[in-house]
């Protein structure tokens, strides 16, 4: 009976009729992790300072200023850091012109891998021995020389400050800070929504720590509420 069971179940679970919907399914998944793929939201914390800037501030043209450790073997990733903060800031009002600039802009960013494993001997119980460990912060993977290499993967902090100064008198009219923590390492991807929460604010600046919502699409960064 068994075997028949068996037999009958095969050939019902191979009929014709469930062939398209089994591709249905398929389809729907396939587009489902293709649209999880394609858009991200990218959280930064948000700070930015300065005094009101005068209305000419607005629509005037700026010119990229560097550090000396901007320059040299760095210039190819300030090259790219500065091409990211290039739509952001026309959409401050902001237009590129070096020649006839009346504000500099000066940018800085750093990415750093963050460590979240919890040391061999955290308060808490095992969950599996030699595995896992609940400590202070939660479920940690060990780290220690008994379990060499099982560590949790690391998540990416990025920072960037954006400086803008009256070129006349170089003067800082707006300091605009954004921070981003989170486990997404292609920094070509995640570090343009960070530089549009750290231009987001000008030319007005908000001194109170809050969170902005960026939307990675195929069109570029889009601010969300």
């Amino acid at each position: 009976m068994n075997g028949a069971c068996a037999r009958a179940y095969a050939t019902s679970a191979s009929a014709p009729w469930l062939r398209p919907m089994r591709c249905l399914v398929i389809s729907a998944v396939c587009c489902l992790l293709l649209a999880c793929a394609s858009t991200r939201l990218i959280d930064s914390e948000v700070r930015s300072f300065g005094t009101a800037p005068a209305p000419d501030h607005t629509k005037q043209a700026y010119r990229f200023e560097r550090l000396p450790s901007q320059h040299g073997p760095e210039g190819p990733a300030q090259d790219r850091l500065e091409a990211m903060a290039a739509a952001p800031l026309a959409q401050r009002g902001l237009v590129a012109d070096a020649q006839n600039a009346r504000l500099t802009v000066q940018l800085s960013a750093r990415v750093e891998a963050v460590d979240r494993s919890t040391p061999f001997g955290a308060p808490g119980m095992l969950r599996k021995p030699g595995l896992w460990a609940r400590g202070l912060d939660g479920d940690r993977m060990l780290k220690s020389p008994f379990f060499h290499g099982l560590v949790e993967p690391p998540w990416y902090q990025y920072s960037v400050s954006v400086l803008v100064r009256d070129a006349s008198s170089a003067q800082v009219v707006f300091e605009g800070r954004a921070q981003h923590t989170g486990p997404w390492s292609d920094v070509a991807q995640v570090l343009p929504a960070v530089v549009h929460a750290a231009v987001r604010d000008y030319p007005k600046p908000m001194p109170e720590p809050r969170t902005l919502w960026v939307e990675l699409g195929p069109d570029g960064p889009m601010e969300r509420p």
